[in-house]
């Protein structure tokens, strides 16, 4: 039977576009925030982009076939099966290509987000550094 359906978060989105097009790889660039910031699933993310973008040809099983651990690859093939729905009268892998990116505009914003209240938690604990304050006035 099918499993229970997957709330898709965008780190979730992201992953699951990858999976099924791994040729969206060299769209998420390594200075991400959805790949460096600490997200939860940012360390899955990451090594898919790097499987995709050393073998351009890699196919979506394939790229399941990396993962040995039963329970995570269970969510992955879940996720590889995900159905995104796009517009029939448009070009169907330049609809997935933006929902990729919107997802990564979203995880970017969740992290800018997250880095935010790090701070402010820390400024209830301490003066923050000349180098915090810095940074949270530009996120």
């Amino acid at each position: 039977g099918r499993g229970p359906t997957v709330r898709m978060t965008p780190m979730r989105t992201a992953v699951a576009l990858l999976l099924q097009n791994p040729q969206f790889a060299p769209r998420l660039p390594e200075d991400h925030p959805a790949l460096t910031g600490g997200l939860a699933g940012a360390g899955l993310l990451a090594d898919l982009r790097a499987r995709a973008l050393a073998d351009p040809a890699i196919t979506t099983a394939r790229l399941l076939e990396a993962w040995h651990d039963p329970s995570e690859q269970t969510h992955l093939e879940r996720l590889a099966a995900h159905p995104f729905a796009t517009d029939a009268e448009g070009d169907r892998d330049e609809a997935l290509a933006r929902e990729f990116d919107d997802a990564l505009v979203r995880l970017a914003e969740q992290r800018r987000q997250a880095r935010r209240n790090e701070l402010y938690a820390a400024s209830e604990e301490r003066a923050l550094t000349e180098a915090e304050k810095q940074e949270l006035r530009g996120l």
